[in-house]
């Protein structure tokens, strides 16, 4: 039996989450990602023209880091504008940007919840305007870029990846995979539709984690039967505090 996260399926040069080899390493207890959405790379697009330099490149996810990095590498050897400095969001995304040789200039303290939280950090550093280029998700919502322009730092979103859902077909697959598991773990909102979406179900006695507030709140709204729980903090020790109780009972 396992810990199972439900994550976003994470790209080939990824390997395991930060999220899932600590989880593991602080419960004790073998941790399994399956993913309900498939990460899809899209066409090259022209990187986004500007009156002045980027200055800073937001990444918000790991997919953003490895999907920015080919591009980068171009950007970097063709470009005739200065390199711009790495801001990213979470200790999985700086990871992975470092492993993608990517130069992070700045990652929020740990515990930070969140990319406005994050957000805050940096500006404090950041008194001066500058140009921000923002690689992201097709899906993901202008709050990051709204609030940092109202404090005089313009981004230029760029879109270089989206999720997909599996189909329906994949379904009896993804169901063998989960198994009978300790804990289903949710990490965004997006994963509670995908498992709505493609039919999945565990025993009503498994409990169900949210990992942060709108997740929790996108799955009180399901009302499945199985007990839910909130982690306090979208960490891997506010995760372990939450899970550590129930498995010890077990």
């Amino acid at each position: 039996m396992a810990v199972v996260l439900i994550q976003p399926q994470r790209l080939a040069t990824e390997g395991p989450s930060l999220l899932a080899t600590t989880l593991a390493a602080l419960l004790g207890q073998t941790v399994k990602e399956v993913a309900l959405t498939r990460t899809v790379l899209l066409p090259p697009s022209p990187l986004p023209a500007t009156g002045a330099p980027y200055t800073w490149v937001w990444l918000t996810s790991p997919q953003a880091a490895v999907a920015f990095a080919a591009h980068y590498r171009a950007w970097a050897t063709l470009a005739a504008t200065p390199v711009p400095l790495v801001a990213t969001v979470g200790q999985a995304t700086a990871q992975q940007a470092t492993q993608e040789g990517l130069p992070v200039a700045f990652c929020p303290s740990a515990g930070t919840n969140g990319a406005l939280d994050a957000a805050q950090q940096w500006l404090k550093q950041q008194p001066q305007p500058t140009s921000v280029l923002w690689p992201c998700s097709a899906l993901a919502a202008n709050t990051l870029p709204q609030q940092l322009a109202a404090q005089g730092h313009p981004v230029q979103a760029w879109p270089l990846y989206t999720l997909e859902p599996l189909a329906a077909a994949e379904a009896p697959a993804v169901q063998q995979q989960l198994g009978e598991p300790t804990a289903l773990v949710f990490t965004s909102a997006s994963s509670v539709a995908a498992w709505q979406a493609l039919g999945l179900n565990v025993p009503h006695h498994t409990p169900l984690v949210a990992l942060g507030p709108s997740t929790a709140k996108t799955l009180k709204a399901v009302s499945l039967p199985n007990p839910l729980h909130e982690s306090q903090t979208p960490t891997a020790e506010g995760l372990a505090q939450c899970l550590a109780s129930y498995i010890a009972k077990r």
